[in-house]
């Protein structure tokens, strides 16, 4: 499992669409992507689209060219 701290995901544009604050910590498992915050946490199945974004803007998958918030 890898785990990103606060100040990658602010780097990165990755955000809480309710609040608009950045997540305390990203997990990253083999099946799924935690993204967790003081009050909330948002679990995704590594398949779909948004954890996708996510892992390429973490630098886990392929780099991409996108640069656009990513909310959850």
């Amino acid at each position: 499992m890898m785990v990103f701290e606060r100040e990658q995901p602010k780097d990165k544009n990755i955000f809480f669409s309710n609040t608009r604050g950045v997540p305390l910590r990203i997990e990253v498992s083999d099946r799924e992507i935690k993204v967790i915050d003081s009050n909330r946490e948002v679990v995704l199945p590594k398949d779909f689209l948004n954890p996708k974004a996510i892992l390429d803007r973490l630098g886990i998958g392929r780099e991409g060219e996108f640069s656009q918030e990513i909310y959850l």
